[in-house]
């Protein structure tokens, strides 16, 4: 998907796919000044979440 969206020919459907896999961002603000915290929903929300679970070993 990366090396899609870096290639002028491929970025708009790669762009396409991509917005296809989010439903929505949620930002709010986060423990201390100047973060924020970001959560991710619809189906890419759901592969990374999966993919950091099994990376931390509660997969």
């Amino acid at each position: 998907m990366t090396d899609a969206l870096n290639r002028l020919e491929e970025r708009l459907e790669a762009a396409e796919a991509l917005r296809a896999l989010i439903e929505k961002v949620v930002l709010t603000p986060g423990p201390n000044r100047g973060e924020i915290d970001a959560m991710l929903y619809g189906e890419l929300g759901t592969i990374l979440n999966r993919t950091e679970r099994q990376a931390i070993g509660n997969g």
